[in-house]
């Protein structure tokens, strides 16, 4: 990627977009009712970080630390003037 762009990272893990320990919080007989499920899909979102990178040569880096069992996608978009 030459020029200024824009990225964008999707953080999965235990507390950003975990399914399974939201559920263990519906612990009755028939389950999640819809709001329930309206609920779970609110909370169960990845953690967005969006930023603005302009790399000094051809090559870009990208440093990151990840808790076990996450995952990260990231989004690269050039930016025109």
């Amino acid at each position: 990627m030459r020029g200024a762009g824009e990225s964008n990272s999707n953080l999965f893990d235990q507390h950003h977009g975990a399914l399974f320990p939201l559920f263990e919080a519906f612990r009755s007989q028939s389950g999640p009712d819809e709001e329930d499920y309206r609920w779970l899909m609110h909370r169960a979102r990845p953690a967005l970080r969006v930023s603005e990178e302009t790399p000094d040569s051809d090559r870009w880096q990208l440093v990151d630390t990840l808790e076990s069992n996450a995952l990260a996608l990231y989004e690269f978009t050039p930016l025109t003037d």
